[in-house]
């Protein structure tokens, strides 16, 4: 895993401490804890909506639509990031070049040649360890440039799906007037504490 990935991990997760202290403090805890990691819009809204203190439930419809924003907004970007490190990586071992690999066939064979045939086999065993050691060399430079090649189509995925999370993201709020909308609560329930109909 890449730094910058890791940072988002530990921002997100601070935010979801702060979210789960929030959501203790407004007697809810239990039973958000209780629905598990996978639940789904329609179980949430209704749990964040019965809290009487409204100033309780503003803080917790703002903390959620701040996750929610932070982990489309930062996440593929952290990952992006990661892999163009990783790349830049992958690009400058392709300069380097091999040496004992290559080399170590060669010295034997010309050795075992030497001390079987003498000159001739000293000769053939440098013939038959050049070839071998450029198989080698082959093989290992079809190998790092198959990585760059894996990581820059990564990299174009990865840029892909962000552009497209963002664009979706942009059509849904339009779709709602809402300026960012990340998914769980509206912009104006944010503001007012009280169920969005279109939401709803």
């Amino acid at each position: 895993m890449g730094k910058n990935i890791e940072a988002f991990e530990k921002k997100i997760k601070a935010l979801e401490l702060e979210i789960s202290a929030l959501e203790t403090d407004a007697g809810i805890g239990d039973e958000v804890a209780a629905l598990g990691q996978g639940y789904f819009r329609k179980q949430l809204r209704p749990i964040y909506f019965s809290i009487q203190d409204e100033r309780k439930r503003k803080n917790l419809i703002t903390m959620t639509r701040r996750i929610a924003a932070v982990g489309i907004r930062d996440e593929n970007p952290a990952r992006i990031r990661d892999a163009k490190d990783d790349l830049t990586q992958a690009h400058l071992e392709t300069t380097k070049t091999l040496w004992i690999e290559p080399a170590l066939p060669a010295v034997i064979l010309i050795t075992a040649g030497n001390f079987a045939f003498s000159t001739v086999g000293a000769l053939v065993g440098l013939a038959v360890g050049f070839f071998l050691g450029q198989s080698i060399l082959f093989k290992d430079r079809s190998r790092r440039e198959e990585k760059v090649r894996l990581l820059e189509d990564y990299v174009k995925n990865l840029d892909s799906e962000q552009q497209a999370r963002l664009a979706d993201l942009r059509e849904d709020a339009s779709s709602l007037g809402d300026e960012y909308h990340p998914l769980i609560f509206s912009q104006a329930e944010m503001r007012t504490g009280q169920p969005d109909p279109v939401k709803s």
